[in-house]
């Protein structure tokens, strides 16, 4: 069962949730306030970027080292994937255990395909919406305490 938890700097996870809502990345709705909101739009969010980066792939076009850097990236997404569904699965079940883990272990997978290239990669403004969408969900994890 989760409760709300006192201790958290309630005006401050406020204020970036009211940030995030009111200038809100790409794949982000008004509406996604629901932890479970955030997570699908997360998970689907990881979901698009890892077909795309895969077509990307297929198309064979591109430098070499760019194809070789998609590759590690499509990997990270591969993980991303496997930990937001995972998360959808605590939430499903309301055991809410982890969330503020596995938030964090998501939004290092796009990190790491940004890392990878050094610089701008060919798809960093996925990788920023998936590192802002993570630390939303983050930021909600901290409101609630496990039992």
């Amino acid at each position: 069962m989760a409760i709300l938890r006192s201790s958290v700097p309630v005006l401050i996870t406020f204020s970036v949730l009211s940030f995030f809502l009111t200038y809100p990345p790409p794949l982000l709705s008004a509406t996604a306030a629901d932890g479970t909101e955030l997570a699908t739009e997360a998970y689907s969010n990881a979901t698009d970027t890892r077909d795309y980066i895969t077509s990307k792939i297929k198309s064979g076009g591109g430098k070499p080292e760019t194809l070789r850097g998609l590759k590690k990236c499509l990997g990270y997404y591969e993980e991303a994937v496997r930990i937001l569904g995972e998360m959808l699965g605590n939430l499903d079940s309301e055991t809410f255990s982890g969330l503020d883990k596995l938030s964090v272990e998501a939004e290092g997978y796009p990190r790491a395909c940004e890392k990878r290239f050094g610089g701008r990669s060919p798809i960093t403004t996925r990788n920023d919406n998936l590192i802002k969408l993570a630390n939303i969900c983050y930021v909600v994890a901290l409101l609630y305490e496990y039992h």
